[in-house]
């Protein structure tokens, strides 16, 4: 979770010192690429210099998914007014993960990650102009605020819903001219069966992007999941929240995400 003065006292200090099952010690954890003890903390409680580490792990840093490849294909206005890196500080994955390195390596160390290209064409085109435009046409509006659920972080909706094309062409709120809109909800049952009508309604079929949250964790039924849906404006956005473990797919456009640990988590 990002604690390091935490990892000082129950360690005794000792950096050294074997923490699981593979032989990994304190070191290792705190130098893989993503650890939630960061590099300041890892210096100044622990006296570990993670710099070097990090520099020699850039070939393993990949850059991040910013744009699909088929963008152009979904119809969607994908232009940006905004500066984004290009690089990403978690480990990006190209291809498929195993439940066995997922375990090992990223959810007993508790680092997030990019996996590339999960969803596969036929589900990314689901989220095509076109076909995403039956479920949300330009006469159904929608409500929109200058973040997602903005009432959460005392903020207020924009007092005029908006419909999905105009969010794509960034209008703007009347009262609060300065910001994007996005829009985010909870879908219904109804609506997986209307947005992934090609597995039956199932978003974890076996053939689809989210089918590694199942080969992971077990079945919706194991644990239950909380579906969201995401859209919105160019530069638009969430707070800084926290939650418990995430899975997102970015279907169209770019997505910055910036990720910290629990330690320097947000509301």
């Amino acid at each position: 979770g990002g604690y390091a003065d935490v990892v000082r006292v129950l360690t005794n200090h000792n950096n050294d010192l074997v923490i699981d099952d593979y032989g990994r010690t304190v070191t290792d954890y705190i130098t893989m690429v993503g650890s939630p003890i960061r590099p300041h903390d890892a210096r100044h409680f622990l006296e570990l210099d993670v710099s070097a580490a990090l520099e020699s792990s850039t070939n393993r840093r990949l850059s991040g998914v910013l744009l699909n490849g088929d963008a152009d294909s979904l119809e969607w206005n994908n232009s940006t007014s905004s500066d984004y890196s290009d690089s990403c500080d978690v480990d990006t994955i190209h291809g498929d993960m195993s439940a066995e390195v997922f375990l090992k390596d990223y959810y007993s160390t508790g680092r997030p990650f990019v996996l590339r290209n999960a969803a596969p064409p036929e589900e990314i085109d689901l989220f095509s102009k076109p076909k995403f435009s039956i479920y949300y046409p330009p006469s159904k509006t929608l409500s929109v605020g200058p973040t997602a659920y903005p009432k959460l972080t005392g903020q207020e909706l924009c007092f005029r819903r908006m419909s999905i094309y105009e969010l794509e062409n960034n209008t703007r709120c009347e009262e609060m001219p300065d910001f994007s809109m996005v829009h985010a909800h909870h879908p219904t049952t109804q609506d997986l069966i209307s947005l992934f009508e090609i597995y039956n309604g199932d978003p974890l079929h076996r053939s689809g992007g989210w089918r590694k949250i199942e080969e992971w964790f077990g079945s919706d039924e194991d644990f239950g999941l909380g579906w969201q849906v995401f859209f919105g404006g160019d530069t638009s956005g969430a707070t800084l929240h926290w939650h418990l473990a995430a899975f997102n797919i970015l279907y169209v456009g770019v997505k910055e995400w910036k990720i910290t640990p629990p330690y320097y988590r947000g509301f």
